[in-house]
């Protein structure tokens, strides 16, 4: 069956869509600092922009331009003068470039316009816009290329997870290796351990050997998925395993049942 290529275009038309509109904001934020006194020159009464005018639109400028690096540094917390630097250095880099736009762009523009400073100013705007997103683009793409990727959220959250090894009184499940050869995890109850080896005893479905030596396994929060079989323990047939063939721990053994298996090895 061939592909529907026209699916895949009109996915990438969208996306590319989508993407435009969410950095063209940024592009004109960003060139603010340049086209917004240009707009207001460019009245038929030209206005002259309050003291503080200037400012405040360097200061969204950086806000934007902070905004940008730190989505560009994968959102993890950066030392502030270091993110400082970055937004100053777009928007250094942006009112350098939306300057040079409109030197190229503003005398063909004039002579299009026929003299009409506004008509002028929207070509020369746009031009601006499209090539400071351009360059907020480029500058993303660069701050994510050269920042440490954060670790990843779950082994930042909870940091390593430590094995830890089966204690005496607990029920695990322990690698086995029957006479078929198949090697299989079967639960057990653990009734020593040294750095190496764990002694324990497997977990039968019914007693193994004489009354006096075979445990019944009581039930308890060990057996949450059979708890209507019964489970019995031989105390005469111990076995050493090496800690590596446990897998995980099914629970605490249940008080009566280790009072037992005491009982009948003693």
């Amino acid at each position: 069956m061939s592909r529907n290529d026209t699916t895949s275009c009109a996915g990438l038309g969208c996306a590319g869509l989508v993407l435009l509109q969410l950095w063209v904001p940024v592009g004109y934020l960003l060139a603010a600092p340049v086209t917004v006194p240009a707009l207001l020159a460019a009245q038929s009464s030209p206005v002259r922009m309050p003291p503080a005018g200037p400012w405040a639109l360097v200061c969204v400028a950086l806000l934007v331009a902070g905004l940008v690096t730190w989505r560009a540094g994968h959102r993890v917390r950066v030392r502030p003068w270091l993110l400082l630097a970055q937004s100053g250095g777009l928007v250094g880099l942006s009112v350098a470039v939306s300057l040079w736009v409109r030197s190229r762009v503003e005398p063909p523009a004039l002579r299009t316009a026929r003299g009409d400073p506004k008509g002028a100013w929207s070509l020369v705007a746009e031009a601006q816009t499209v090539a400071v997103m351009v360059v907020a683009v480029v500058f993303f793409l660069v701050v994510r290329r050269v920042s440490p990727a954060p670790p990843a959220r779950w082994a930042a959250r909870v940091g390593p997870v430590e094995r830890r090894s089966p204690e005496p009184g607990e029920i695990w499940w322990c690698e086995k290796t029957l006479r078929s050869g198949e090697r299989k995890h079967l639960p057990c109850l653990v009734i020593d351990r040294d750095k190496e080896l764990a002694r324990i005893l497997w977990l039968n479905r019914g007693p193994g050997g004489a009354r006096d030596t075979s445990v019944p396994v009581l039930d308890g929060t060990w057996n949450t998925r059979s708890p209507e079989t019964s489970s019995w323990v031989d105390v005469r047939r111990p076995k050493a395993v090496p800690l590596a063939d446990f897998g995980r721990m099914m629970g605490p053994c249940p008080s009566g049942t280790w009072h037992e298996v005491h009982k009948a090895a003693g």
